[in-house]
């Protein structure tokens, strides 16, 4: 971000990746000799790295409540946006009416194979497809991927609930394996905690072409999409468990 964007990045804590909003405003700094101040606040939801988790309505509100009485605008990492919103049965409006600008990811949960949109204000806009251009993210010949992307928010989004009973499924099973442990998911993310190193895990369920990635020395993330069966489903649960009766522990 220094080096692209001339800005610092200032992080603060949550709760399995939930906004505490205290936290948020004791980190938030003020312009003066000393700080350039704080001038953008960024959410993500779902959290990716917290394993999919889900930021509430009243959460944003009371983040965008912050945000005003600081002057400060909001921006949503809203790559999963749509998951989160099936997840809270709530309409996308319900989330984004408390953020100034968003990002949504078509690829993803919406299995477009390539895409992201950008919302925000018509200046904001202008000044996005600049910075756009000037980072060398312009593109020829979109129509095509555009036209995937239609079909993702027209047809994919109301099934994203399968996703998340699948990844339900896998979690519950993978729970009752020695050696592991799971954190419940709540959307399409299930990560894994491993007492071996994770990337063992990795490299035996890749043999039984299962792929699942390690998100850290002790931990794997298994994401469940459209292209993810009942039979994929199948597969994976039985690839962990002849993983684990191989005796990986």
């Amino acid at each position: 971000p220094a080096v692209m964007s001339a800005v610092q990045v200032r992080t603060f804590r949550s709760q399995d990746g939930v906004v505490d909003v205290t936290s948020l405003s004791e980190r938030y700094l003020a312009r003066s000799h000393h700080t350039p101040g704080t001038s953008l606040i960024c959410l993500e939801n779902t959290h990716n790295r917290a394993g999919g988790t889900v930021t509430n309505v009243q959460v944003h509100r009371a983040c965008h409540e912050l945000a005003q009485d600081l002057g400060v605008p909001v921006h949503l990492d809203g790559a999963r946006l749509f998951n989160a919103t099936i997840s809270l049965g709530v309409e996308p409006i319900e989330v984004t009416s408390y953020v100034d600008t968003v990002s949504v990811c078509l690829s993803k949960g919406l299995c477009a194979p390539i895409g992201s949109v950008l919302s925000g204000s018509a200046d904001f806009i202008d000044q996005a497809r600049y910075w756009r251009k000037r980072f060398g993210g312009g593109m020829r010949q979109s129509g095509v991927i555009a036209a995937c992307g239609l079909v993702a928010i027209e047809t994919l989004i109301p099934r994203l609930a399968i996703d998340h009973g699948r990844a339900n499924t896998l979690a519950s099973f993978v729970s009752t394996l020695p050696g592991l442990s799971v954190v419940t998911p709540q959307t399409n993310i299930v990560m894994i905690d491993t007492v071996v190193p994770a990337e063992k895990w990795v490299g035996l369920l890749a043999d039984l072409e299962v792929w699942v990635i390690a998100m850290g020395r002790n931990r794997l993330r298994a994401v469940l999409h459209h292209d993810i069966t009942d039979e994929g489903l199948s597969r994976a649960i039985d690839g962990f468990k002849k993983v684990s009766d191989a005796g990986l522990r």
